[in-house]
């Protein structure tokens, strides 16, 4: 684990909320602190640090991905990525190193002791234990437990490597949609499920169509009989659900709580009614508004695997109000989210 410091000189601006996010390196999991940073409303310069903490996933260089700011009013808001070469200094090397556990019971286990290459672990050494309630079933031995006529598990020792979610997201069957960017879709689909089980030995798929589950293919380590499942779903899909760019209630909160502040930050009686107005109107709206189906499906869904980055695929046409609560769902789960939109290979479709 390593701590990561970082400090930001920055000016605010009067009725803005401005957020300077730090981008740790790609292949690193968050481990704790923050990364995000709100300005406060001065014209002047002021400092302010940001302290996290990063596990690496591989050894190697790994630069920082940059600073994101994100700027917002009441009826505006944009952010700006910044991925120059001075932004994405400094340069993280890791070493390679094995990471071992001794095994605490070897002695114990006498000739049930295992020193073959373990390629779900990704190390070259693993052990068997006695098989106790709440163990994974996954790793019971089955010649060796027959063999004993008691149930034995394989204890790996090391950090875990668990394959990447891919998440298909077809389009609505009641619109138009681009057939080249379709194509190119099915083609990176496929590719991705190739090299997925290739590295890991099995795949997770799970196949959407706006805030509509359609399909989930957990663990296939058959690439022929994924494809052949994947064949029979990838095409345009109708939508039971539809979310027509519905709100998350996360945004509410914060669009009440923006409007609660510029409220507090004015003396104009008028502006005051308006943004209590403003307020009260999102707040009704918070009110009605429950949590979708789709949050409890995905949920549900996903608890039967273990992940720790989830890749979306998406033709990013139409509402894709699904898209971004997806993210945020795995995001809440420690899950690393990367979104591959489809764009026009071609200045005539990219005009359009």
């Amino acid at each position: 684990m390593l701590q990561v410091t970082a400090t930001v000189t920055a000016k605010g601006l009067p009725r803005m909320d401005v957020q300077v996010t730090d981008l740790p390196p790609v292949h690193t999991l968050p481990a704790g602190g923050t990364t995000i940073v709100t300005l406060r409303p001065d014209p002047s310069s002021q400092v302010y640090q940001l302290i996290y903490q990063i596990i690496p996933d591989i050894h190697g260089e790994q630069p920082f991905s940059g600073i994101s700011v994100t700027v917002r009013n009441l009826f505006f808001e944009d952010t700006l990525l910044l991925c120059r070469e001075r932004d994405q200094a400094p340069v993280l090397v890791v070493q390679p190193s094995g990471f071992f556990e001794a095994p605490p019971s070897d002695q114990s286990q006498g000739d049930l002791d295992s020193r073959r290459m373990s390629l779900w672990s990704g190390l070259d050494f693993h052990s068997l234990a006695e098989y106790h309630p709440g163990d994974d079933i996954r790793r019971v031995d089955w010649k060796v437990s027959a063999k004993h006529s008691r149930m034995f598990i394989k204890r790996y020792s090391g950090q875990m490597n668990f394959p990447p979610l891919l998440v298909v997201d077809l389009p609505w069957a009641g619109v138009p949609f681009p057939t080249k960017e379709f194509n190119r879709l099915i083609s990176e689909v496929t590719g991705r499920v190739k090299h997925t089980v290739d590295t890991y030995q099995y795949v997770s798929v799970l196949v959407i169509s706006g805030p509509n589950i359609l399909h989930f293919i957990r663990e296939e380590k058959n690439f022929s009989r994924c494809i052949s499942e994947l064949r029979d779903w990838m095409h345009p899909a109708e939508r039971t659900g539809h979310f027509y760019h519905m709100k998350d209630r996360a945004d509410l909160r914060l669009y009440i709580r923006n409007c609660e502040f510029a409220r507090d930050q004015t003396a104009d009686p008028k502006m005051q009614a308006f943004y209590g107005i403003m307020s009260d109107h999102v707040l009704s709206t918070l009110q009605y508004q429950r949590t979708p189906a789709f949050s409890g499906q995905v949920a549900r869904t996903l608890s039967q695997i273990q992940f720790n980055e989830a890749d979306i695929l998406s033709l990013g046409r139409g509402d894709t109000s699904h898209i971004r609560l997806l993210g945020r769902l795995l995001q809440a789960r420690n899950v690393r989210v990367n979104i591959r939109i489809m764009e026009p290979t071609d200045a005539q479709e990219a005009s359009r």
